[in-house]
């Protein structure tokens, strides 16, 4: 059963296989600033929704089919490649926004001998994803991206709030009878 996925990598219960989660988390912050005023409370200002985060715990246990030491550098390649996937958990997106994932860090390893030579059996991946947004793409309130390919456009729109002309504005004058003078 897949638990989760992000690019080439998914998080699942198997006959051969378990790697889940031990701890995972998402959070998401409002920027805000402060003005300060003289004698009083100082203001807030709301500039909007901050990016996602994900953090993600993993016991990566060779006893349970997991590959410790190619799981491990795998996930530290992803990092390196800087792409982008969605982060899928239950089969739903958690958001309409790829992912990046920022940071890794592999700790408490337990090393075994297998046969002559010494193997890793157990080790932690902690994992740390952010919520990408390519560089001059907004996010509208509905959520959705509001960029093509999240590339600025340099098409200048004519008109953007659909102002009417003056010939506009005195077409559509009504014209009361009796109110002319």
């Amino acid at each position: 059963m897949i638990i989760g996925k992000f690019g080439p990598k998914t998080f699942e219960t198997s006959q051969n296989k378990i790697l889940t989660f031990r701890d995972f988390s998402v959070s998401g912050d409002l920027n805000t600033s402060t003005e300060e005023a003289s004698q009083k409370k100082p203001a807030t200002t709301v500039k909007g929704p901050g990016l996602l985060k994900i953090n993600a715990e993993l016991q990566l246990l060779a006893r349970l089919g997991v590959d410790v030491q190619a799981e491990i550098d795998s996930w530290f390649a992803i990092k390196d490649s800087k792409i982008t996937y969605p982060f899928v958990l239950c089969g739903k997106a958690v958001s309409l926004n790829s992912f990046l994932l920022t940071n890794c860090e592999s700790a408490d390893y337990v090393i075994t001998k297998a046969g002559t030579a010494p193997v890793i059996a157990s080790a932690v991946l902690k994992l740390e994803f952010t919520e990408y947004l390519p560089p001059g793409a907004s996010r509208s309130s509905n959520g959705k991206n509001n960029s093509a390919a999240g590339v600025k456009s340099s098409v200048s729109v004519s008109n953007p709030y659909k102002v009417p002309t003056t010939t506009q504005k005195a077409a559509a004058k009504r014209v009361n009878k009796g109110m002319s003078g």
